[in-house]
């Protein structure tokens, strides 16, 4: 061998590394060579005295302990998942001797994660010696191994036991005992005390255990107690991580603090095997170099210090580590690619001179072992190291990132389990599961589950089917022994797990489902008492004696934690009378209450994120039935009254969420009614899974025994069936979540006073809660507010004989209003305070429609009553709102309104006086003020949308009030100065009305406008003025031609394009018309009377004026007044602008 390849092969074995010791590592024995010819036949002083347990040393026998691998697997379950093997040492160095040996290999290997199992398996212990076998399931298959294999010595592995083994084997126990008593000998007293100079440690990984959930594991005093192996060592083998229990002893001294100690027979050569016996030994237990003792027939002759780099080169026993490591990564290749189904057992086989390595996968092939697995004795360790695992990665915090490991790891070994014996496995195990779908910090409003897509962390390793390049059998796989010695000849890949990246409402599903489970296996579970800080008992492991813990007696002290001392202090108080006779209380709830409690809270917990999901999807039937399924949950949980405090809080929670939910739900249907009602119904009744029905069945197992089980809200959360049911479900479900979210506020001020007096920022941050008080009270406004109208309209459907009901349905819409007013204004919500006074507003005017309905004529006290309180109901609602430009389009439906109600009540009090109760004056300044507060509210920028109607009902007020003061006029004496301002008022609104009948094009209107006018300057005239103010009344009349002539071109042009006019104008244009021309004949005539009398007294009247009155007299009077509207419209229109062209040349107009 060259020097370069000398250099590399010496590299290699600086990349081994032992990078941990246990705690169970001893300090090295203090090593002593022996005498020359020291006889090694003869048995030490110290022969049998446990010598062993003393420096911890086991003696290998040759024969590792079964599933050695299970052992140290539970001792180290951080490691499971970071370390690639976990084996014995032994296990270890056949696997690597493979391409050496032509013996043959029988090893049974398991997958947890990324970590393979390994350990021996003899097979001629198990099928072949005894006939009553745990294995017998196996002995078919390999009947059928031998038959092809046309050989039994080649399938069967027997451990040698020849004499001369034996001696061998005793010879070297000898020699420990003999180097360890000659150490005793040798060392003083004061170092024996302190020991030997303890061996270099590279560091620790060892991770402290949390406890989550289950059990945790008591500690013992040594590793070797767990693992049974002095040492246990995490080997870094270039980049393979292995985890491996060793027995080799250590020796040192002061020059070589750390050796091997190995017995040589100077007539046998060193062989290959030997000497990487010696190479693998130091290097995963990292020492550094090895001492041969060399005897000849027991009597010792000479030592030799080998360093452990030098032990591949030693004569006669020459190899390559560089094949080794090869061998390594190919033998791990191959195994983790074939062997990838955790749960499953493989038995890695090679016979005697073999070329090629098998796999077989058992569980596969023996399918007795899958329809019964309690035959494969391994079974039941494996689904325990599994779900120990999962537990101890579970207890790590936080687990993000590892939940498709655990998923699998867990899946894998419930089927493992025997629900008789590991039932609390099995509880744990589904709990877990049923965490990792949905967590229990899990906010339902805002669901931010952890999906494992990104699992990137080297410990997560896919748990898949084999890849499609593998070999079609799947149950057998094989690689030949050449192809180990290649660099990178068997390829592999590593994989992640696969993530829990289902959609929310499968994760929800999916977590029910193992809910259910554990809850069913809980309620079959007849005595669940098992303390909360034990692990649950195990079938396999006896119970036995530990070193250093004493054995506790049957025995019970007759007052425990000082009981006796208080039970005293007690009896003395109650004889002085100080002290009351104590209250019976609840007993605490059992281990089984807590685990149906937990497995309750997870049930709403995953209803109420499937009702946030189907609700933000508008699936609102669907919806509302998770809430219902919750609240039937929430109802048996809440008959634990010993639950914890916190966990109360957080079911306190839940329940406001729930409640305002179905609220929310409920009241969007109700918005909808008509249209979405039977659908939504429809998929209410249809929203049923599987699950549900389960559910409900353990509901009803676990109610037998619970006598305190309140159903309100189960009764109260369903679709409603009416449109009135639902306004009352909502408002029950936002009542309720107020109730409780101000519980929820209660709970975190007392939590604030409990060590200190609460600040100002303590009250505000108690309003800042994820429960959203205000938005409650909001709601409850709404659905307060929605039910007053509701109720006001079921007012003017009921008929008017049912007055009873009327008035029911009155006061209920009054006290809804009330109480939504109180909720908007516990927030100061002036929008909806103003939207609930204007509501109350129109309450009033109802009740005063009902009241005008039983009245005939006047308008009550009671009816006008109404009316004010309306009129106040809206100004206030207008003082809420503030300015218009805060909130143009509320204030402007509210002014409308309140200019409405003004309206209207000026006008039934005008045509309605209540002359029995007030006077005539009164009632007119009652019309005059509401007129004018009506006017004033109408006032509203051009942009307003009801601009036109506010202009029409300004012009309509104008009109009335100057027609009030008309007829007041009448009543009064001409001559006082009341008569000359009331016919100046009047004067003045004819004069606006007609303004604004004219600016709008209301034509007819305009007329009856000045048809007043005219009547209000011939009214009061004495005998000096009567010709005068006729005259004018003329004048007046005549004022009105282009106005009339518009009127009879518009119905004409109309006709003309075969648009038709309303009936309702046509008719009031008719009237008008011929109301017009009436009058105005008759002014004309009086007109002329009043010439003639007075040119008989003064003789000053103008011939020109009288002649012309006559012909327009005459002209007039030629109208026929039967003909239709349109005849009469264009007769009189004619007729009107040729008396115009009479009267302007006289001095009249």
């Amino acid at each position: 061998m060259g020097e370069d390849n000398i250099n590399q092969e010496k590299s290699l074995s600086h990349l081994s590394t032992r990078v941990r010791h246990g705690t169970g590592d001893r300090c090295p024995v203090v090593f002593s060579e022996l005498q020359c010819n020291t006889n090694l036949n003869l048995p030490p002083a110290n022969w049998l005295s446990g010598i062993n347990k003393r420096y911890g040393i086991k003696f290998n026998t040759g024969s590792p302990d079964e599933f050695s691998s299970f052992n140290i697997a539970s001792a180290f379950m951080e490691c499971i998942g970071e370390v690639d093997v976990v084996a014995d040492a032994e296990s270890i160095k056949k696997l690597l001797k493979i391409p050496f040996s032509k013996a043959s290999i029988s090893m049974l290997v398991h997958r947890i994660g990324k970590t393979l199992l390994i350990d021996e398996f003899d097979v001629y212990k198990h099928l072949i010696q005894t006939e009553e076998s745990d294995w017998k399931w196996l002995s078919k298959f390999f009947q059928k191994l031998v038959e092809k294999y046309q050989a039994k010595h080649k399938v069967v592995c027997r451990t040698s036991k020849s004499r001369d083994v034996l001696l061998e084997k005793k010879l070297e126990k000898k020699f420990l005992c003999h180097t360890i008593e000659l150490a005793e000998s040798c060392v003083p007293d004061c170092i024996q005390s302190r020991g030997a100079i303890p061996l270099p440690d590279v560091g620790s990984d060892k991770k402290v255990q949390k406890s989550f959930v289950g059990d945790q594991e008591e500690e013992c005093e040594s590793e070797a107690s767990l693992t049974g192996y002095s040492r246990n060592i995490i080997w870094n083998f270039e980049d393979i991580r292995m985890l491996v229990g060793s027995d080799m002893p250590i020796f040192g001294d002061g020059k070589h603090p750390c050796v091997s100690l190995r017995l040589r027979d100077m007539n046998k050569p060193i062989s290959i095997l030997t000497g990487m016996d010696y190479w693998l030994d130091n290097l995963m237990c990292n020492v550094p170099e090895v001492v041969m003792c060399c005897h000849l027939g027991g009597l010792v002759k000479q030592y030799e210090l080998h360093k452990t780099e030098d032990l591949p080169n030693l004569k006669g026993s020459e190899f390559s580590p560089s094949i080794v490591r090869d061998v390594a990564k190919n033998i791990l290749s191959f195994l983790k690619s074939k062997a990838t189904k955790a749960g499953h057992t493989y038995w890695l086989f090679r016979g005697k001179d073999d070329d090629i390595v098998k796999l077989y996968d058992l569980t596969s092939i023996c399918t007795e072992v899958v329809e019964d697995p309690s035959l494969n004795p391994v079974t039941v360790p494996l689904g325990i190291l599994l779900y120990k695992v999962a537990v101890n990665i579970y207890r790590s915090s936080p687990y993000d990132g590892h939940q498709g490991a655990i998923r699998t790891l867990l899946t894998s070994s419930l089927p493992l389990l025997n629900e008789k014996t590991h039932l609390d496995y099995i509880i744990t195990a589904l709990y877990i599961l049923n965490d990792l779908y949905v967590p229990s910090d899990l906010n339902p409003a805002s669901p931010n589950l952890c999906r494992d897509e990104d699992e990137n962390s080297s410990e997560d390793v896919i748990e898949e089917d084999i890849d499609e390049e593998d070999d079609d059998d799947d149950d057998e796989f094989s690689v030949s022994i050449e192809s180990l010695c290649f660099p990178a000849s068997v390829p592999y890949k590593e994989k992640r797990f696969k993530g829990i990246t289902e959609p929310l409402e499968l994760r929800c599903i999916q977590g029910l489902s193992y809910g259910v489970q554990a809850l069913r296996q809980l309620l079959t579970k007849s005595d669940f008492n098992i303390p909360e800080d034990s692990e649950p008992s195990r079938e396999h492991e006896p119970e036995m004696a530990r070193p250093f813990h004493p054995i506790p007696m049957p025995y019970e002290p007759l007052f425990k934690n000082n009981e006796k001392k208080q039970r005293k202090e007690t009896m003395e108080l109650q004889l002085r009378g100080k002290l009351r006779p104590p209250v019976k209380t609840e007993e605490e709830l059992s281990h089984e209450d807590k685990l149906k409690c937990a497995f309750l809270y997870k049930f709403i917990l995953s209803y109420l994120t499937l009702a946030e999901a189907k609700f933000n999807q508008r699936e609102l039937g669907c919806s509302l039935h998770n809430i219902n399924m919750a609240a039937r949950v929430w109802e048996l949980l809440e008959s634990y009254r010993n639950w914890e405090k916190e966990a109360n809080e957080c079911l306190l929670k839940l329940k406001t969420y729930a409640l305002a939910v179905a609220g929310d739900i409920i009241y969007v249907v109700m918005r909808n009614w008509k249209s979405d009602s039977s659908k939504e119904r429809d998929a209410y009744n249809n929203a049923w899974e599987n699950v549900d029905n389960e559910i409900l069945d353990l509901l009803d197992k676990i109610m037998k025994n619970r006598s305190s089980v309140d159903k309100e809200a189960t009764e109260e959360i369903f679709f409603p069936s009416t449109l009135g049911n639902a306004l009352e479900k909502s408002k029950y479900c936002y009542s309720r979540a107020l109730y409780f979210g101000k519980q929820l506020q209660n709970f975190s001020v007392v939590k604030r006073r409990k060590h200190r007096k609460p600040t100002e920022e303590d009250v505000e941050n108690s309003k800042k809660t994820d429960y959203d008080i205000p938005g409650l009270l909001r709601r409850l406004g709404n659905i307060h507010n929605d039910l007053g109208v509701y109720y006001m309209d079921l007012v003017t459907s009921v008929s008017e004989d049912n007055g009873m009901e009327i008035q029911e349905y009155l006061v209920k819409s009054k006290e809804c209003l009330k109480k939504g007013f109180d909720y908007f204004e516990e927030i100061r919500d002036s929008c909806n305070m103003a939207l609930l006074k204007s509501n109350s507003a129109r309450l009033y005017r109802l009740r005063s429609h009902l009241e005008k309905r039983n009245i005939e004529k006047e308008m009550s006290p009671k009816e006008q009553s109404y009316i004010s309180s309306a009129i106040e109901a809206y100004k206030k609602a207008l003082e809420f709102l503030g300015k218009r430009d805060y909130n143009p389009g509320i204030w402007d439906a509210v002014q409308w309104d309140l200019s409405t109600t003004s309206f209207n009540a000026a006008c039934v009090l005008q045509e309605n006086p209540p002359l029995s109760v007030k006077s005539a004056g009164d009632i007119e300044r009652e019309v005059a003020s509401l007129f004018l507060s009506c006017l004033k509210y109408s006032q509203v920028e051009d942009s307003c949308s009801r601009l036109p109607l506010y202009q029409y009902r300004i012009a309509t007020i104008h009109f009335r009030l100057a027609a009030q003061y008309h007829s007041s006029l009448k009543r009064v004496d001409v001559s006082s100065s009341a008569a000359t301002k009331m016919k100046q008022l009047a004067e003045k609104h004819y004069r606006q009305a007609a303004d604004s009948f004219l600016d709008m094009d209301f034509l007819a209107k305009y007329l009856a406008v000045q048809l007043e006018r005219c009547d209000l300057i011939l009214c009061g005239a004495d005998e000096d003025h009567r010709l005068k103010q006729a005259r004018a009344a003329i004048s007046c009349y005549f004022s009105c031609h282009s106005v009339l002539h518009k009127m009879s071109q518009m119905y004409f042009v109309a006709l003309g394009s075969g648009e038709s006019s309303e009936d309702q104008d046509k008719d009031e244009a008719d009237v008008v018309l011929r109301s017009f021309l009436k009058n105005l004949l008759k002014t004309l005539l009086q007109t002329i009377q009043l010439h003639l009398q007075q040119s008989k007294k003064t003789k000053k009247v103008s011939e020109v004026d009288v002649t012309r009155l006559k012909e327009v007299y005459q002209v007039l009077l030629k109208v026929d007044q039967k003909p239709p509207f349109l005849e009469f419209l264009q007769s009189f229109d004619l007729a009107f602008q040729k008396a115009f062209e009479l009267m302007s040349s006289t001095n009249i107009i």
